[in-house]
């Protein structure tokens, strides 16, 4: 479940309507990442998933794609401030980045 002032954030952000991995246009709202077992609820790690696209990332599906979750990772770590970082410190974002780093390029 998405908070209500997170989802007006996102129904506003033109990059919402469309899925970040084939560009469908009918979306839905996907986590990206767990942190100590919760979906984080913040819109940097809330990404648009077709409903095909969005059962890839899911790890417990039958049609998971390990390269689709991934893609949605390096996406949202993207999104992420410094700021978002500090929230959850038990994560090695840093070195998580550098190994998706082969889905967009170089990293800070």
């Amino acid at each position: 479940m998405i908070p209500l002032a997170i989802r007006k954030q996102l129904s506003g952000d033109d990059r919402m309507r469309k899925c970040e991995i084939c560009s469908e246009s009918r979306v839905q709202f996907h986590h990206v990442f767990i942190y100590a077992g919760k979906q984080i609820k913040e819109a940097w790690n809330i990404a648009p998933a077709c409903a095909n696209c969005h059962a890839m990332a899911t790890p417990h599906n039958s049609k998971y794609v390990q390269s689709v979750r991934e893609q949605f990772e390096w996406n949202a770590l993207n999104r992420m401030t410094p700021s978002d970082i500090v929230k959850y410190p038990k994560k090695d974002w840093q070195t998580l980045k550098n190994y998706l780093s082969k889905y967009g390029g170089t990293t800070a």
